[in-house]
């Protein structure tokens, strides 16, 4: 079954993904190669990229470090050396890490901001050229951490703060020329990263009771998103960060409580 209900036009567009050996970034890679993209994957994993990308002749996998900025000016170079050109950047590439901040080390602290803010700049930077190109867009995987504040993620949701800036600042400088930028912002979403939460019934709960749709994201409910932002259904689209979180964003945290009718 295709990852989405609706048919996207990206026949001849040239997608680079990253962080797409599993996860989110292997249903939004799967996704765009489904609706004709020719996916270049990129992920230190390149073994897993290949996986991801199996089934779909046209599409290439890449090993990456996206925290180097030569690394990304490769990648770039080598995608549209092969293909030709450029249309959509997405940056889904991160990692989470977590620690009172008495606690946490300089080392991953600079290393959670080296992936997840850093290589939005590097490979932003080197695809611009040929986005303008080709009137093309950019679709960020930010965070509703990175709306907010949280729990113990305070350095996560540093790094998902910049990422949302980023988003609004560029959408202005770049959108008299034609280029959009948008960003996703998933909640709670099953992958292999948090896998420790939400296979565990009593962890996961408290997750789910403050989701107005009582449950999880799935990768699928992620890269749905992702197609729609980076398709011409969203030609008047800039600037902005699509919550898919299932209503998490609509709460203002207070708990449920019984009320008086007369009230």
């Amino acid at each position: 079954m295709s990852i989405t209900h609706n048919k996207y036009d990206f026949d001849g567009k040239v997608v680079i993904v990253t962080g797409c050996a599993r996860g989110i970034g292997r249903a939004i890679a799967r996704a765009f190669a489904e609706n004709g993209a020719k996916v270049a994957g990129a992920d230190l994993n390149v073994d897993g990229v290949s996986e991801t990308l199996a089934d779909y002749p046209d599409c290439t996998a890449y090993s990456c470090n996206i925290a180097d900025e030569e690394a990304c000016k490769d990648l770039v170079d080598k995608v549209v050396e092969h293909y030709g050109r450029l249309d959509v950047l997405m940056n889904n590439a991160g990692i989470f890490c977590q620690a009172p901040i008495t606690q946490m080390s300089a080392a991953d602290w600079h290393k959670m901001f080296s992936v997840n803010v850093d290589s939005l700049f590097y490979l932003t930077k080197y695809a611009m050229p040929h986005l303008l190109k080709t009137k093309g867009n950019v679709v960020q995987t930010a965070s509703v951490n990175g709306l907010g504040g949280d729990y113990m993620s305070w350095a996560y949701n540093a790094t998902k703060h910049a990422v949302v800036g980023m988003v609004r600042s560029l959408c202005i400088g770049y959108g008299p020329q034609g280029v959009r930028i948008n960003a996703v912002a998933p909640a709670m979403t099953a992958t292999d990263m948090n896998r420790s939460v939400w296979t565990v019934p009593e962890k996961v709960a408290a997750f789910i009771e403050r989701i107005p749709m009582a449950r999880i994201g799935r990768v699928e409910d992620i890269a749905r998103a992702v197609m729609f932002l980076a398709s011409e259904d969203a030609a008047y689209i800039s600037g902005q960060v699509l919550c898919v979180d299932g209503g998490v964003t609509a709460s203002d945290g207070q708990a449920p409580g019984e009320y008086d009718e007369k009230i």
